[in-house]
Parts: structure tokens; C-alpha cells; sequence
């Protein structure tokens, strides 16, 4: 009975050539979306679950108070682990990793790369196998190296790297370290990342900051014994605070920097499997947002729901052209149970086919999501048995729910109403009808959305950020001795007629910033701190609306005087004319109070992301503060030759360091990258939905068409115009888009309204936006509407009326 019903499934499915393409086209579409995105979703919730340890690592976050606000960290001083580890026996080992720019060489090549500094203890504690090396002894020395396979392939090729010498350029000094170990590449789903370690001992700043409990600037990990428990640990933290902190506390509570609190100050540990999706900003390891893969994985439900109503509508719509096969067969004897696995059968063989299809369509489309999320995604990571089970568990259960419809209402027809011509099938039931609604009102939401995000994106790449920043090229050079390279530069290229302006900061937009606290009238304030030089201002054409520039050779200028922007004006309760006012008792450090005096006021300006908004800038000359960024404005004309150019006084002035430049515009627009990748991915989702949703209306025609055919070829006989058939045929169609506009319209503003909202600065949602998806859907219909009635229309009405 089985082999009867699946040859029965396959001759239909093979008559019917159009329809089975058009079913197992969108199915496998839909399908083959659902898994690439169940790919992401998978690696970002499995994040850092390869650790053996991963139930016993935790992240120490530091949590500072301020004007009533909870400031957590997750960068912590040096000294930190190490305290830990001596003071809570729970605690068996602490890592330590801290981040640092060095400038690898090898030969003839030279290589910019960011190091990660760490503790010998980071193999044994976290699960970076080494394929070269021995874990325990391979960070001991102070001059040893680890390389992961990837980074070991980039400077030796194919040659062993193990024992193989390189020179590493660290804070100003080159040295001579021997590859110790190699690892391997460090998986994606990984919260840490490195291409290269050594021993934190050879850190640039290690020699000053390995006893500074003041100065945060590394992540630090402990690993608890077996047996332990990490509320063992928090309950004795307070006495540890006291003890190691305390003087820091007092002291910053003077200056305003804490609350005057005894829980201004506090140590909490984060489970290692938290971290990705940890919400602590000031975080070295990479970071991930729950709200993406919530978005994602409602987008894949959204296309899966509409191939899936996309097949249901399609089988409702052919199956009224085998009421008669359905007649005759209960006339030879079957029943209602055989006709509906009959009809059961064909769905889970056409769905079975998607499902086979699907895998091949994910294989073509993995290197578009991995450029996408810039991960390497694999489909062999979820084909498992428990993959396959459930793989064979949503055939049947997505076979059943789609042929269940259409197998209970023709198997309940009486053959003898059937055979004699008798409509069974109405022009269209309630239940299609609101199918198609859901559809194209899923369709019209994710248009809506990607119209959306493409308008912000475009408002984002045209707004006037306050300063100009095009022709401006961002040259690294070292922080210790920025300025001193800064001032070689200026003299070198100032003569060249593509050089405009050069300037010097510690940090430019789009790549860090550093943020100072200070005391003013009893509150704490937070302002952005920039280090420039006099020609800062010129160079990135701000406006200064009050008071001067920094002047060269000023000894005042340098120490005493700053410029601030009209946010830190109004932070203050400043009011215009502000120059000359002074903010007492300023301190660089813990050991030093200078009055600081405003010189000049800039009009304010973005430079962070537009989804912040703009706080409090001060700029400062203050030579203490390195400056690890050139900035040189050029001409436009014959741009190739003036980096070649400068390329050349780099290599003449820096001969031991590897040349590397980016334009400060695309710096700024490195920031909205992610908005451009949900872009893309929406984009990408609203074209497949539009299409799938039509093959839907097709069917959906289909049926109309095919219950209407005599009716057509009475009113052609009787003087109908094609237009007005054309007319007839189309009208519940578009009602029903029309309809699933009004409801995808509110759903639809509440979430480009909601997104919006993470812009301090956005566009506004425009009514066109909305008219322009209707119009997109209504325009898509019609064409699907139309490639179906046309035949009908200027069919023969002769042909029409000898139908059936």
C-alpha cells in the first residue's frame, strides 16, 4: 500500500512539473535561510563552551559609583590577579591579558599586529591547545613567542616556526624573541582572541604598572578550585577591597571621581560563559548583542513561515483540480483516511525534496554570511544525529500541517456530487484568504525595515559631523614619542604641494577615546580628553566660536590651558563668554593639582558614532599625554603619489616600522558597519519574502482562475473587455495585499521606531516609507496577479465554455 501511494505521489508530482518546482523552490529557500541562521545563532550561543574549565572561569568587573550611576568594568589594574590568587584559596590560578601594538619582522617584511600579553598560566587554565610547543614552559622566558597556525603561516609559510627567531618592536624598542609554541587558531565562538602572546612581563608599561592598583587597563581571569564556590569568594571581597584599595578610594571620593559611599566601590566575577553576551562597555574581549541574534532569528521564522504558508496556499490551490481523481477513487473503494495519506504523502515527498535542496542552497550561501559576519561558518558543525532527527521530525511535522488541510476537505467530497460537476471548492475560503494577509503583511514588515535602515544608513554617510574630514590619511606612530616623529614629519612634507596640513592626537574618531573624571562644584564629571597639537583644529576644520587656538612654544599653553567644546560648556552650567574661566584643583594623577584655564571653545561635533550623543570634549597640549596618531590632510588631486610619497619619508624617518595608513573617513564609517551587514541581511530577507509571498498569490490565483473559467467565457461571449476580465480576476487578490498592509504598517513603525532609537542621532520616519512598501508589494502582486489572468483573459471563449 505504501509503494502504491508513493508511486501515485511521484506520477503527480511529476505531471504537475511547474507546481512541485515552484513548491520545493520556496520551501528550500526558506529552509535553507532558516539553517544559515541557525548557524549564527549557534556560535554566538555557544560561545566559549570549548573551555574544559568554562564552569569554573570567571572575569573579575570592577563597579564604580558616580552621581548615582553604576559604572562596570571589566579592565582592572595589573597587580589584581595575583592578589587574588594569594589572598582567597578557592581561587587556584589567575590570567591576566592586556593589549599592546607591536611590529613584527621577519626578514625583509614587517608586520603591524595587536599582541596580546598574558601569564604562562593561560594554557592551563583556558582550553588553546598547542600544535607546537609545550603548554607549561611555553610562555616561561621573557623572550618567547606563541603564534597561532594562522599568524605562524602569515610570516614563515611553510617552514617550521618553532625556534625560528623574530624581531618584535614593542613601545619604541626592538628586541629578539624565539616562537615558543604554536596554537591553534583560536575558534570562533571564542571571547578572547589573539594571533600572538608573550609573557606579560614584556608589556610596555609592565615595569611602571605591575604594583599601580589605580590604573586599569587588562582583563583579569581566575579559575576556582573544584570543589570551590564563587560566593565563597564574594563574601570575603569587601575585606580584600579594603586592604588593596582602600587609600585609592579615599582618595578618589576626595577628588569627586566615587560617590561618598561605602558601596561606592565594588568587585563582583562574571561566569566566563557570560561574557560574550556580558553588558559591561569597558571590555577587551569581543563582545556580542543578544538583540542580533534575536533579530535574526525572528527573521528566519518570518521566512520560514512564509514558504511555509507560501506551500499550504500552493496545495490549496492545485487541489481543486483533482476533485474528480478524488471522486472516482471512493467510487473504486477508498476511504477518507487513504485519500488524506494520499495527499499527506505528497507534502512530505515534496518537503523531503526541499529539505535535500536546501543543504545545497546553504552551501552556496555560507561565504556570503561569512564575508557577512566575518566568521567562518560550517555546515558539518550541526549535521549530527540529533541534527538529522530533528531534520526528519519537522519533514513529517511540516508534511502533516501542510497537507492537512487540503487531504481533509477533499476527502470528505461525496463522489457522486463530484461526478457530476457539482462545485465542491468555493472561489476562495476565509482560511486561504488569511493566509495570504499573514504572507504579505511578514513581506511588507521586513521592506518596511530594510527602507528603514537604509535611510538611516544614507542620513548616517550625509550628516555634517561638525568637522571635515575627507583627503585626511591616519598614520600610526609611537605614543611615547609621538610628537617628537609628529614635528620630524611636519618638517619633511611640508614643502610637497599634495600635503595640506599635519596634525597629532592620541586617538582619532572611529578608533578610541579616553575618558577623565574630575570634581566641579561637588559632582563628579566625565569628559572626553583629547592630547592635540596646535594644529588640530585646522586640520579637521572644527569651529572654534569663542576664545583662541593653542599657540606654539606657550609653556602655559601646554600645562595649563585647554580648549573645551560647547557640551562641556553646558555640562558645567557654563554660559557664553566662557573663555577665561578655570576648573581648580585639576589633577592629572593622584600627586599632581593644577588650575586648568579655558582658552577657547569649539561648536560641537560627532566624534563618536551617531548612536551616541555628543558629551564633553576637552583638548589639552599637556605633554605628558602621548599622541599615537598622525593625521596629514592632502590635496585631491594625484592622491596614489602623495601616500607614495609619504610612504617614503615614513620609511626614511621610521626605517623599522611597517608603513600603515587609513583615511579617517572610512575610520568613522568602519562604525556602522554592523548597521550595514543588518542592512544587507534584511535587504536580502525582504526580496526572498516578496518573492516567495508571490508564488503564494500565484496559487491563490491560481484557484480563482480555475473556478472561474466558465464564468469568464460566458462574460467574454456576452462583450466583457480583457480589462474589466483582468479587473475581476484581480480584486480579492489586491484587497487581500491591501489588507496586509494596514497590518503590517503599526508592527512595522513599532519596530523601525524601536531600532531608531539606538541612534542618538536618526532620520525621521517618513510616511513614504510606508507608501513606498505598499506601492513595492501592490506593483510585485499585480505583476504575479497578472501573469496568471492574462491567459484567462484573452483565452478563447469557446475553449473557456467546453472547460470541464
Amino acid at each position: 500500500m505504501l509503494k502504491n501511494y508513493f508511486k501515485i505521489a511521484v506520477r503527480n508530482i511529476l505531471r504537475n512539473k511547474l507546481y512541485s518546482f515552484i513548491n520545493i523552490a520556496g520551501l528550500s529557500v526558506g529552509i535553507a535561510i532558516a539553517i544559515v541562521i541557525l548557524l549564527f545563532v549557534q556560535n554566538e550561543l555557544t560561545f566559549d563552551t570549548f573551555n574544559k574549565n568554562k564552569d569554573r572561569i570567571y572575569r573579575a568587573i570592577i563597579h564604580e559609583r558616580r552621581s548615582g550611576e553604576d559604572h562596570p568594568c571589566a579592565v582592572g589594574p595589573l597587580p589584581l590577579g595575583p592578589a587574588l590568587v594569594s589572598e582567597f584559596p578557592e581561587i587556584k590560578s589567575a590570567v591576566r591579558i592586556f593589549s599592546g601594538l607591536g611590529a613584527i619582522s621577519h626578514g625583509s617584511d614587517t608586520y603591524s599586529e595587536i599582541i596580546k600579553f598574558t601569564d604562562p598560566s593561560v594554557f592551563t587554565v583556558f582550553s588553546y591547545p598547542l600544535v607546537q610547543g609545550n603548554p607549561a614552559t611555553a610562555l616561561a622566558q621573557p623572550n618567547s613567542v606563541v603564534l597561532t597556525q594562522r599568524e605562524a603561516r602569515k610570516i614563515f609559510g611553510d617552514e617550521n616556526p618553532l625556534s625560528q627567531p623574530l624581531k618584535i618592536k614593542l613601545g619604541g624598542k626592538t628586541g629578539e624573541y624565539l616562537v615558543t609554541g604554536v596554537a591553534k587558531d583560536v575558534p570562533d565562538n571564542s571571547s578572547i582572541e589573539f594571533n600572538v602572546l608573550m609573557p606579560l612581563t614584556n608589556w610596555t608599561y609592565f615595569g611602571t604598572e605591575q604594583n599601580d592598583w589605580g590604573n586599569f587597563s587588562g582583563s583579569t581571569f581566575i579559575l576556582l578550585s573544584k570543589s570551590a564556590k564563587i560566593s565563597d569568594v564574594q563574601r570575603g571581597i569587601g575585606t580584600f577591597i579594603e586592604k588593596y584599595f582602600g587609600g585609592l578610594i579615599s582618595s578618589w571620593q576626595t577628588n569627586g571621581w566615587l560617590e561618598s559611599s561605602s558601596k561606592a566601590f565594588g568587585i563582583r566575577f562574571e561566569p566566563l560563559l557570560r561574557v560574550h553576551f556580558s553588558s559591561v562597555t569597558f571590555s577587551d574581549e569581543r563582545r556580542g548583542d543578544p538583540v542580533y541574534f534575536h533579530v535574526l532569528s525572528i527573521i528566519a521564522f518570518i521566512i520560514v513561515s512564509i514558504a511555509c504558508i507560501n506551500f499550504i496556499t500552493l496545495s490549496l490551490g492545485k487541489s481543486t483540480s483533482r476533485t474528480k481523481e478524488v471522486g472516482v477513487r471512493k467510487v473504486l473503494g477508498a476511504g477518507r483516511t487513504h485519500i488524506a495519506k494520499q495527499f499527506w504523502g505528497e507534502s512530505i515527498i515534496l518537503i523531503a525534496a526541499s529539505f535535500l535542496l536546501s543543504i545545497f542552497i546553504v552551501e552556496l550561501l555560507l561565504p556570503l554570511f561569512d564575508r557577512l559576519f566575518e566568521r567562518h561558518y560550517s555546515l558539518g558543525s550541526i549535521i549530527s544525529p540529533s541534527f538529522l532527527l530533528v531534520l526528519a521530525g519537522l519533514i513529517m511535522l511540516v508534511g502533516i500541517l501542510a497537507g492537512a488541510y487540503p487531504s481533509i476537505l477533499l476527502s470528505k467530497f461525496q463522489p457522486a456530487e463530484v461526478l457530476k460537476g457539482k462545485q465542491i471548492v468555493g472561489k476562495g475560503s476565509l482560511f486561504s484568504k488569511w493566509l495570504v494577509v499573514l504572507q504579505f503583511g511578514l513581506a511588507i514588515f521586513l521592506i518596511i525595515a530594510s527602507l528603514v535602515v537604509w535611510r538611516q544608513l544614507n542620513y548616517v554617510e550625509t550628516k555634517n559631523l561638525g568637522y571635515n574630514g575627507d583627503q585626511v590619511i591616519v598614520v600610526p606612530v609611537d605614543w611615547d614619542k609621538g610628537s617628537q616623529e609628529i614635528d620630524l614629519f611636519k618638517n619633511e612634507l611640508s614643502g610637497h604641494s599634495g600635503i595640506i596640513e599635519i596634525t597629532g592626537a592620541n586617538a582619532t574618531f572611529g578608533s578610541g577615546s579616553s575618558v577623565k573624571l574630575f570634581g566641579y562644584n561637588g559632582r563628579t564629571h566625565e569628559t572626553y580628553l583629547y592630547r592635540v597639537d596646535q594644529d588640530y583644529i585646522r586640520t579637521l576644520g572644527l569651529d572654534l566660536v569663542e576664545g583662541r587656538n593653542f599657540r606654539t612654544g606657550s609653556s602655559t599653553d601646554s600645562t595649563e590651558s585647554v580648549i573645551v567644546n560647547e557640551a562641556f560648556m553646558k555640562d558645567l552650567g557654563w554660559k557664553m563668554p566662557a573663555v577665561g574661566n578655570q576648573i581648580p584643583s585639576w589633577r592629572w594623577n593622584l600627586n599632581e593639582s593644577v588650575t586648568l584655564r579655558i582658552i577657547g571653545i569649539v561648536r560641537d561635533y560627532n566624534f563618536l558614532s551617531l548612536h551616541d550623543s555628543i558629551g564633553p570634549v576637552m583638548l589639552t597640549m599637556d605633554p605628558d599625554w602621548g599622541e599615537s596618531a598622525m593625521m596629514i590632510k592632502i590635496s585631491k588631486t594625484d592622491i596614489p603619489a602623495t601616500v607614495s610619497y609619504i610612504k617614503k619619508v615614513y620609511g626614511k624617518i621610521l626605517p623599522d616600522k611597517w608603513f600603515d595608513f587609513s583615511f579617517l573617513d572610512r575610520n568613522v564609517q568602519k562604525q556602522y558597519d554592523n548597521d550595514r551587514k543588518w542592512g544587507e541581511i534584511v535587504g536580502m530577507s525582504s526580496l526572498l519574502a516578496i518573492v516567495i509571498s508571490c508564488l503564494g498569490l500565484f496559487g491563490l490565483t491560481t484557484l480563482a482562475v480555475a473556478l472561474r473559467t466558465k464564468e469568464v467565457g460566458i462574460r467574454k461571449v456576452l462583450g466583457a473587455s480583457v480589462d474589466s476580465i483582468f479587473t475581476l480576476l484581480s480584486k480579492d487578490s489586491l484587497k487581500l495585499v491591501l489588507i496586509a498592509n494596514v497590518v503590517a504598517w503599526p508592527v512595522g513603525w513599532y519596530a523601525a521606531h524601536k531600532w531608531l532609537q539606538s541612534f542618538a542621532y536618526s532620520t525621521n520616519l517618513s510616511p513614504w516609507i510606508f507608501l513606498l512598501a505598499a506601492g513595492l508589494a501592490i506593483a510585485i502582486s499585480l505583476l504575479t496577479i497578472f501573469s496568471r489572468t492574462i491567459r484567462a483573459a484573452t483565452a478563447n471563449p469557446v475553449e473557456a465554455l467546453r472547460y470541464e
